[in-house]
């Protein structure tokens, strides 16, 4: 069922089917044929189609294994590290937007599509979203498979959440796990200092200064068919050795290159 309905102490929650389309963009500093930033003219046009909610984060480091690997390190300008977008809404506004994003990000990023249920608070009307009213559909998955986008291929999404001081092989974890990553020419990895946060023990940590580098949370995605990843999640486990926590999701993926949905 696309609504499902939870009690609360004021009544029912609806629980309502989403999708969340993750676009991975290789780097930040790319621009569209108007000369407007990409991330930028992706997060416009889907304010234009009609998307609930859109964020846009930055990385200290990531790219593709077989392409160039940006990190805050080798980068003068941080604006060509790569870009993380998300977007969130019913699933009939995603379809509706997935081929338009795909035309305008052609080859230079990726495409994930994610299930997921919105929690609805008492007192929206069940079956329609709170504000604009539109019918609720089942969260299915796109059904794109025109020659003219490629077709989707059955993906996984893993992140990766530890802190910077946290070592493997006297490198930082993630560090380390992007190296693993690189040599087994995973498709998609991005790596992001957290503002604040815990890890286990529930010690909170912070960085000292919006550049500084201090114990500070990270988190990783990680993106490509599920038959890569799932080959390579044993020895990732072994590789981090509880020094961080790795969860993962089915998604659904477009590699942005046209027939060639893997981007190999």
């Amino acid at each position: 069922m696309a609504l499902q309905e939870r009690q609360n102490g004021r009544g029912p929650v609806h629980l309502q089917a989403h999708l969340r389309c993750a676009v991975g963009i290789w780097n930040g500093a790319r621009t569209n044929n108007k000369g407007q930033l990409l991330f930028r003219a992706l997060a416009d046009d889907a304010r234009n189609c009609g998307v609930r909610e859109c964020t846009v984060s930055g990385s200290i480091e990531g790219g593709r294994a077989d392409r160039l690997f940006r990190s805050v390190e080798s980068e003068v300008g941080s604006n060509e590290l790569p870009v993380w977008l998300e977007a969130v809404d019913e699933a009939p506004v995603v379809h509706r937007w997935l081929p338009r994003l795909q035309a305008q990000l052609g080859s230079d990023g990726i495409v994930v599509v994610e299930a997921m249920m919105r929690w609805t608070p008492p007192g929206a009307r069940p079956g329609t979203t709170a504000k604009e009213g539109r019918d609720t559909a089942a969260a299915r998955m796109p059904e794109h498979s025109s020659p003219e986008y490629g077709s989707a291929v059955r993906g996984l999404h893993v992140q990766l959440f530890t802190l910077e001081s946290r070592r493997v092989n006297g490198k930082p974890v993630y560090q380390a796990v992007a190296e693993f990553l690189r040599r087994r020419r995973v498709l998609w990895m991005s790596t992001s200092r957290g503002l604040c946060g815990f890890a286990e023990g529930r010690l909170h940590y912070a960085r000292k200064g919006w550049f500084s580098r201090s114990d500070a949370p990270v988190v990783m995605h990680i993106v490509d068919r599920e038959d890569v990843l799932a080959a390579c999640l044993p020895e990732l486990v072994s590789l981090v050795d509880g020094r961080a926590l790795l969860v993962s999701a089915p998604v659904e993926l477009y590699a942005g290159l046209p027939g060639n949905p893997s981007g190999r």
